[in-house]
């Protein structure tokens, strides 16, 4: 696959006034926006209504304009209350007019409705809720679409994930610094093979495509939260994976969030809400959004090169890289975990296996200490912060700390604990920056030499001295692997 876009069409917008006059009878103050293929202006006219003049792309062909306009009347007739731009006829009650520019280019154009409101990308807070809302819709986008078929819905599209891997491949060379090429070679690869493992699951139909942070339209709704008010450009629409509806919103609604994929989350809770999906395309979308960030810096990077004055194709560049810098620390099955649980699922599909071995017959655990821990004589100790024994910041120093637990005892999971407030514990990933408080295990307090004892066969994974103020200290991890 390779990007087969043309450079936009030249004209001013004195000559889309002339246009917009000739071909629609409309005509006031012209204003031209940012876009990607078309040349698009903003025109108010003398009554105060507003309309977008679309200029095509001399590399689409009519078919894909009209598959265009006729998936705009199909979305803006669907009773499920957000917008979508309506085509508007010309003079001769046409949905396409033409137009020769003193270049020789014969263009489409074409006039839409305006839809009032702030783009996603100027808007905050992104809230929950809003990104939540924004997965209902492409659901309903999704299911509204279902039975939509036109000629032109499966043209060859670089923006079409289906062919995301080998349009990256193809374009890769363009990327000019050496250190982010070779991190895109990588990630492509480990996209590859998730999508190849999964691919023939996952369902296909006419899918927006380009739920992104500029195409979104929000609107201030009660106590300033934000509420979807519809969306615009279907440009890339396409027919191709369902699955990478979310990815795609996902992709763009991470970015610049400090835990990207809770908000990628959200919209995915919202999203299977409305329409439900597969566990394989649940296993695919992490894949997925990576994919459609790798496309994006990509494709800015050849466009770039293409019309190198256009700044909107690059307005989500640094923002993607920035990105998939953070995604790349972020384990792909915690993030497949993440998703099924958005999705209603147990986290982990081995879950069920797992329970079922653990309560077989033949399942037996050996002891790890000698000493008797189901006694009631066995204390346990409180850590938390309403501890009457962590009194004048004993807590801060561990010897004193020591002192204080009773050997043996047991410290309880889920404890809200002052303990947490090391430096290393400051990366929660919250927007307020707020510390990591609870303990997510149970702790058993022994006397020093205590011998400890592996409770199955298992692999050493880790051995390490955590030495930082308040931290862990020495920490030995084992893996068990069930050998059924």
């Amino acid at each position: 696959m390779k990007i087969d876009r043309l450079p936009r069409p030249l004209i001013s917008a004195a000559e889309a006034s002339a246009v917009a006059e000739s071909r629609f009878g409309i005509s006031g103050d012209v204003t031209e926006l940012a876009s990607e293929r078309d040349r698009n202006f903003f025109i108010i006219d003398s009554t105060g209504k507003k309309f977008i003049l679309k200029i095509g792309n001399p590399a689409d062909e009519e078919s894909i304009v009209d598959f265009q306009n006729e998936l705009l009347l199909s979305l803006s007739s669907a009773d499920y209350g957000w917008e979508w731009p309506v085509p508007q006829p010309d003079r001769n009650g046409q949905l396409i007019s033409r137009w020769a520019n003193d270049r020789g280019e014969e263009l489409n154009v074409r006039l839409l409705t305006f839809i009032e409101g702030i783009f996603l990308a100027d808007f905050t807070p992104h809230s929950s809720s809003l990104l939540e809302e924004i997965g209902n819709f492409l659901g309903a986008v999704t299911n509204s679409l279902s039975g939509f078929s036109h000629p032109g819905m499966s043209r060859p599209l670089y923006w079409d994930m289906k062919h995301g891997v080998n349009l990256v491949r193809s374009h890769i060379h363009e990327i000019a610094d050496e250190q982010r090429r070779d991190q895109i070679t990588d990630l492509i690869e480990s996209v590859e093979k998730v999508i190849l493992g999964v691919s023939e699951h996952l369902r296909e139909g006419v899918i927006y495509n380009d739920a992104n942070d500029h195409n979104l339209i929000i609107k201030c709704g009660e106590n300033g939260t934000g509420k979807l008010v519809g969306a615009i450009d279907v440009g890339d629409s396409v027919h191709s994976w369902l699955a990478a509806e979310p990815a795609v919103a996902c992709a763009y609604a991470m970015f610049n969030k400090q835990d990207p994929l809770a908000a990628a989350g959200q919209i995915v809770h919202g999203y299977h809400k409305s329409a439900p999906l597969n566990e394989e395309e649940i296993s695919a979308l992490f894949s997925l959004i990576s994919l459609r960030l790798s496309m994006s810096v990509v494709i800015a990077a050849h466009q770039k090169a293409l019309d190198p004055e256009n700044r909107y194709l690059s307005v989500s560049e640094e923002s993607a890289w920035e990105l998939i810098e953070r995604l790349g620390q972020i384990s792909s099955d915690f993030a497949h975990f993440s998703f099924r649980r958005q999705c209603g699922l147990e986290p982990s599909p081995s879950t069920p296996h797992f329970v079922n071995w653990m309560n077989r017959d033949d399942t037996r655990f050996s002891r790890i200490v000698e000493a008797d821990l189901s006694s009631k004589n066995v204390p346990v100790t409180d850590l938390s912060i309403g501890s009457a024994e962590l009194t004048d910041g004993i807590w801060e120093d561990v010897r004193k700390l020591g002192s204080r637990i009773a050997l043996p005892s047991i410290g309880r999971y889920g404890e809200a604990r002052l303990l947490y407030t090391g430096e290393q514990f400051r990366e929660s990933g919250n927007e307020d920056d707020e510390r990591r408080t609870i303990h997510l295990g149970v702790d058993l307090f022994l006397p020093g030499g205590t011998e400890i004892h592996a409770p199955l066969e298992g692999t050493v994974r880790v051995v390490q001295d955590n030495t930082l103020h308040l931290d862990y200290g020495p920490t030995v991890i084992l893996a068990h692997t069930p050998r059924d």
